[in-house]
């Protein structure tokens, strides 16, 4: 599955430079991690199959960029607070998708 935010955007979310080349792979790759997970957070009947970084509702993608925040900065420290702090996001990205119509309740 492709990443709903485009690495300039993700880049610009994360304040990195855009000249700086060296972990963009790495970046991509987490890019299309926080997609994967929000797209899995959401009623199934709600998610549009043909969405790319330039189709996607800009709340989802302003949500793909919170969720993308996480994933960036828990880069591999395994610490408990990481990971509270990670439980919380998905919480918190969970509660924003129902208020916006893009989870069931029932899902929770």
């Amino acid at each position: 599955m492709a990443a709903l935010v485009t690495l300039a955007v993700a880049k610009a979310h994360l304040q990195i430079p855009p000249t700086t080349t060296d972990a963009d792979g790495d970046l991509e790759r987490k890019a299309e991690q926080a997609s994967a997970t929000l797209l899995g957070m959401m009623t199934p009947a709600l998610v549009d199959p043909t969405w790319t970084a330039d189709s996607v509702p800009l709340d989802v993608q302003a949500l793909v960029l919170l969720m993308l925040g996480g994933v960036y900065g828990q880069r591999g420290d395994g610490d408990a607070t990481a990971i509270r702090s990670t439980t919380d996001l998905r919480a918190l990205v969970a509660q924003e998708l129902m208020r916006l119509g893009y989870r069931d309740p029932a899902l929770s």
